[in-house]
């Protein structure tokens, strides 16, 4: 009798535990799911080549870029479209810039021979997404020290034109030496950098802001959805600290005279765009 009634106090204690992580569960997920912010990718301007929603840029450097990525444009197919955006907000710099490519449509699209430049200026970053149609001038470790070089320094003491300027040089540069195509005297002579922001140039265009959006789903639905969404995440979670305790108490106490410690060690990569950031 004594071991039944264990057993029944036993399973009142599994069930009140599971009840009390399924509520506190589902609730976290319902606070974390019930407003959503969407990121809005701006639209280019109709100077293309440079976008400016910072509003950071000279004119001089604008009108510089602009004449320049057309050239390069006409002797090579090969596209650079620069953007400088105050923040991502919610995303990341690497998943903004890669929607950002491929909405603008930046390069020929048969060989994906377009270069983004996207800078953050209320926290100074900078990525280069590449098409993977350029890969074989402007690898990762061809783009990273391209900005190590000239994009930086100048960036982080806010010289964004001067950043800017030296970064499309050398990337076209590089894309002239690959198709083989001469240099034009513009990018081999001293840059003529202003650092005063134009006003109210064919560059310039406001920053959309985020949009969020509310789940006015009826509550015992939503409750539903973010109780089996919270079981979902929790079991794989807690099988993989099971199975790490079980491990740990299984063979952490063994051993003994000639005993040897051993342990895992792993590399990893992830897919995705080419380009670096900074």
């Amino acid at each position: 009798m004594a071991a039944k009634d264990r057993k029944k106090g036993g399973f009142k204690k599994i069930l009140i535990i599971f009840l009390v992580i399924s509520v506190l569960g589902t609730l976290l997920v319902d606070w974390v799911t019930k407003e959503t912010t969407t990121v809005v990718l701006p639209a280019h301007t109709s100077m293309l080549y440079i976008n400016d929603y910072s509003h950071v840029f000279s004119e001089q450097t604008e009108q510089f870029i602009a004449a320049q990525a057309r050239a390069l444009d006409e002797k090579t197919g090969a596209q650079i479209a620069v953007a400088a955006v105050p923040s991502t907000y919610s995303e990341s710099l690497e998943t903004f810039s890669l929607k950002l490519a491929r909405e603008w449509g930046v390069g020929d699209a048969d060989k994906d021979s377009g270069v983004l430049i996207v800078f953050t200026t209320e926290e100074a970053h900078v990525r280069m997404e590449i098409g993977y149609g350029m890969e074989g001038c402007l690898n990762d470790a061809k783009c990273g020290r391209i900005l190590d070089d000239y994009c930086v320094e100048p960036m982080h003491n806010a010289q964004w034109n001067r950043a800017l300027m030296q970064t499309w040089v050398e990337t076209a540069k590089a894309i002239y030496a690959e198709y083989g195509v001469d240099v034009p005297e513009a990018l081999t002579a001293d840059l003529d950098i202003v650092e005063e922001p134009g006003e109210d140039t064919s560059a310039d265009a406001a920053m959309p802001q985020p949009v969020t959006t509310k789940d006015d789903s009826p509550f015992f639905g939503r409750m539903v959805i973010c109780f089996f969404v919270f079981w979902v995440i929790a079991l794989p979670l807690l099988g993989s600290i099971g199975l790490f305790l079980w491990l740990v108490f299984r063979f952490g106490g063994s051993g003994g005279s000639g005993s040897r410690s051993g342990g895992w060690s792993s590399s990893g990569g992830g897919g995705g765009s080419s380009g670096a950031s900074r």
